[in-house]
């Protein structure tokens, strides 16, 4: 049995179309708190990203918008920033941490950075995690259907970010650029450093400078 798990923001749609076509009947990935996934009798696939750009990414999709020229940038002090801020310091991260302690050997973390532009990455560690082979015309095919042209199309089907699609899980204004390190383009730059320190130890912890 496997569990997708990923913080929000962090990639996990992608992760769950990429994996779903190897595990039947897998469940979209959990947001949930701690208490929902343990115990668990199975390995789990966990996605991660950057923090700062996870918590800008949803502040964007919360102010909906989905392309660079209706770029938007926000402050430290915008309330919804804030209360992102809150939710990754009080909860999110703290849980991310815990099923990367509980979990060990039995845990595959996948870094949103390796992946985003390189797919091989994530069939190159699902090989050896699930005990199966993946051979090239299955990553090209996958490669296709859920690159991220393919997965704006399924996007501009739906006018607000409480709209999805079942079978993709893709909601509106759900992809911007994709691109590592968007949070500086979201966040004016004076306040770059803000929060970056607020985070300082977070991220040193997962290999983010």
């Amino acid at each position: 049995m496997t569990l997708l798990y990923s913080p929000q923001r962090s990639g996990g749609t992608l992760v769950y179309n990429i994996v779903s076509h190897f595990i039947q009947d897998i469940k979209p990935q959990t947001h949930e708190l701690w208490n929902r996934a343990v115990p668990w009798p199975g390995n789990v696939i966990s996605s991660y990203r950057d923090f700062r750009d996870s918590i800008l990414s949803s502040w964007r999709t919360r102010v909906e918008f989905d392309t660079v020229e209706d770029l938007q940038q926000c402050t430290f002090d915008d309330p919804l920033l804030k209360a992102d801020i809150k939710l990754w310091e009080d909860h999110v991260i703290p849980i991310l941490n815990k099923y990367r302690d509980h979990f060990g050997d039995n845990i595959l973390l996948l870094q949103y950075e390796k992946f985003v532009n390189d797919f091989d990455y994530i069939f190159d560690r699902l090989e050896p995690f699930l005990g199966i082979d993946i051979p090239n015309s299955t990553r090209n095919e996958i490669k296709e259907t859920c690159s991220i042209d393919a997965m704006r199309k399924v996007q501009r089907r739906f006018s607000t970010n409480e709209k999805y699609d079942y079978k993709t899980q893709i909601h509106g204004y759900h992809i911007f650029t994709g691109k590592p390190g968007t949070w500086k383009d979201l966040l004016v730059e004076r306040d770059h450093d803000k929060l970056t320190k607020r985070f300082a130890s977070q991220l040193k912890d997962w290999g983010y400078e």
